[in-house]
């Protein structure tokens, strides 16, 4: 009898179709907790924060025909705060925890990916492999101010892309397609369009936004090289005032790895907008970044900025913080 149980039970498991087979759900996050000293005209503030601390869930499971489908379900968590407590950081009301990218979607080797609810632009998306002090204090898009505000923030024009559905191609000889299209419920939707290419030392963007609220659009290139242990990008935005975003932005970086220590160099420059808001600016952040283990490094650099009057970004700072991945 048991040996009858168990040839039952070994066909059934053979005759399980495919699409019950699931990959995951998998918990992962990040720890990412830095302090720093700002500085400006009107004096200085030191603070305990963090940069995109998150917990989330993601998985995949097999479908007919070749198919995947895809989750994922994303929350950010501020270590230094207690939860669900609106609190002020540099002057900006700010919750705990809010939500991320939260979204599902079909994948298949042949056509690509198509995601639906809430994620990042395919103009963010590029953004950040080109800053390598991406979710830190002194990242590009953030204190600098050289990467526009398209690659931060949620919502209509900003870097994550709510009621948005999301397609990437397959990769073919390095390059892919991405375009994203967001529902904006009642006023004129936006739409974003890339080609990201990546093979080798050598990678490169292009990224296009038409923004239906604003009827304005930008459009940047940019790119990076490898040559061993010193790796070099950069990046031009060419905004449409009506973005309100300010002028054209220049960011450019290198860095030099040395075993597990990074040496890094970022600068950038926004051009004045033809308002004349007086807001045109450079920034310029020189840091080091130590890997402690493969999910764990401590950074710490300084950071300044300068230019007109219009700009409203800090003077100085200096940041160190420790980031731990699981």
């Amino acid at each position: 009898m048991n040996k009858k149980l168990t040839a039952l039970a070994v066909a059934a498991a053979l005759a399980t179709p495919v699409a019950a087979q699931a990959a995951g759900p998998k918990v992962y996050g990040v720890l990412n907790v830095y302090a720093a000293k700002f500085d400006n005209a009107n004096g200085g503030e030191l603070r305990l924060d963090h940069n995109t601390s998150a917990i989330g869930v993601k998985g995949s499971m097999d479908l007919d025909h070749g198919l995947k489908g895809i989750y994922k379900l994303e929350f950010q968590a501020d270590p230094t705060e207690r939860g669900g407590k609106a609190y002020t950081s540099g002057g900006t009301v700010k919750n705990a925890i809010i939500d991320r990218d939260q979204w599902l979607g079909l994948s298949s080797k042949e056509y690509g990916t198509v995601r639906i609810g809430t994620m990042s632009t395919s103009y963010k998306s590029s953004g950040k492999t080109v800053d390598p002090l991406y979710r830190t204090p002194l990242e590009g898009r953030g204190f600098l101010g050289i990467q526009s505000k398209l690659h931060s923030g949620a919502g209509p024009d900003r870097g994550r892309s709510t009621n948005t559905v999301r397609y990437d191609s397959p990769r073919i000889a390095g390059a892919k397609v991405v375009a994203n299209y967001q529902l904006n419920e009642g006023a004129s939707n936006t739409m974003g369009l890339g080609v990201h290419y990546k093979n080798g030392p050598i990678k490169a963007h292009f990224d296009y936004i038409n923004s239906g609220p604003k009827s304005a659009t930008a459009m940047k290139f940019g790119g990076g090289y490898s040559m061993g242990d010193i790796n070099v990008g950069v990046q031009y935005e060419i905004l449409d005032e009506a973005l309100g975003y300010g002028g054209d932005i220049l960011f450019v970086n290198a860095a030099y790895t040395l075993g597990k220590t990074a040496l890094i160099l970022s600068w950038g420059s926004q051009a004045e907008s033809t308002s004349g808001a007086n807001d045109d600016h450079t920034g310029l952040a020189l840091a080091v970044d130590h890997k402690l283990a493969k999910k764990t490094d401590i950074y710490a650099g300084y950071g300044t900025t300068s230019g007109g009057s219009g700009y409203t970004g800090e003077d100085s700072v200096i940041a160190a913080g420790l980031r731990i991945k699981f």
